[in-house]
C-alpha cells in the first residue's frame, strides 16, 4: 500500500507540473533545457524565475536526474539482496512481542564442513544455513562490484590484455561457486501470495545490472549521493532511533 500511494504521488506531482507548464506557455514556445525557468519568465514571475535558474545552476537538471538514479539504483539492489537472505532463512514464529526463532545446538558451526556446505542435512533452513547463506550473499556483492569496476575498463579487455581478462575469468569462477553453495541451501517454504522466481540467480542478477548501471555515473554524482547519505543517517541517528515505533512501541 505504502508503495502505491508513493507512486501515486509522484504521478500527480509530474502530472501536475507539465500541466501547469503547457496550460502557462503553448508548446512550440518551450525552449529545450530550461523549460521552467522560460515558462515563469514567460508569465511574468521574474523570482520563481531567478530561484529555479540559480537551483539548475547549482545542480544540473543532468545532476539530479544521476542522483535520483543512483539513489534508486542503490534501493533496488538492497532489495535483491534482502530477498535472496530472506529466502533462506529459518522461519519465524511470533508469540506475543517476541519472535522465537528455531534453535539449534552450539556447536552448530563446529559442523560445518565442505560437504554441509553442499550436501545440507536439513531439508528446512536452519540457523546455520542462513548464516552461510548470509555471508556467501555478501561476498558475491563484493565479487560482484569488483567484476563490475573491471567490466567498466572494458576497451582494455577486448585490447586482449591477459592480466585483466584473468581477473574477469577468476571473479566469475568465484562469482558461480559461491552461487552454487547458496543453491545448494534449503529454502523457506512458508506460503505467501507472491514469491520471487529463479533464487537465487535473478537477485544476483538484479543486483549485477543495477551495480553496473551505478558504475555508469561520474565521480560528482558519487559525491553528491555521499553527501546526502550522511545527512540522511545523521537525521536518523539523531532523531529517528530515539523515535522508532519498533524499539518504542509506547
Amino acid at each position: 500500500m505504502g508503495i502505491v500511494i508513493s507512486l501515486f504521488i509522484c504521478f500527480v506531482v509530474y502530472f501536475g507540473v507539465f500541466s501547469a507548464l503547457t496550460l502557462m506557455v503553448p508548446y512550440y514556445k518551450l525552449q529545450p533545457g530550461s523549460t521552467l525557468p522560460e515558462a515563469f519568465l514567460h508569465i511574468g514571475w521574474a523570482p520563481a524565475y531567478y530561484v529555479v535558474a540559480i537551483t539548475i545552476f547549482f545542480f544540473g537538471i543532468t545532476d539530479l536526474v544521476d542522483l535520483r538514479s543512483i539513489g534508486t539504483l542503490v534501493s533496488y539492489s538492497l532489495v535483491a539482496f534482502c530477498v535472496l537472505i530472506i529466502r533462506y532463512q529459518p522461519d519465524r514464529r511470533n508469540g506475543g512481542h517476541e519472535a522465537e526463532v528455531q534453535q539449534q545446538n552450539v556447536s552448530a558451526a563446529e559442523r560445518l564442513t565442505l560437504q554441509g556446505l553442499l550436501f545440507p542435512g536439513s531439508p528446512t533452513p536452519t540457523p546455520l544455513s542462513g548464516r552461510v547463506v548470509y555471508v556467501c550473499s555478501s561476498l558475491l556483492v563484493l565479487l560482484l562490484t569488483l567484476l563490475c569496476l573491471v567490466l567498466a575498463h572494458w576497451p582494455v579487455l577486448l585490447s586482449g590484455n591477459l592480466a585483466w581478462i584473468s581477473v574477469v575469468v577468476l571473479l566469475l569462477v568465484l562469482i558461480t561457486g559461491i552461487t552454487g553453495v547458496i543453491w545448494r541451501q534449503p529454502q523457506s517454504s512458508s506460503p505467501l501470495h507472491f514469491k520471487v522466481p529463479a533464487v537465487p540467480l535473478l537477485p544476483l542478477l538484479s543486483i549485477f545490472m543495477n551495480v553496473c548501471l551505478m558504475m555508469q555515473m561520474t565521480a560528482g554524482t558519487w559525491a553528491r549521493f555521499g553527501v546526502w547519505t550522511l545527512m540522511g543517517f545523521a537525521i536518523y541517528f539523531a532523531y529517528g532511533v530515539q523515535h522508532n515505533l519498533v524499539t518504542n512501541p509506547t
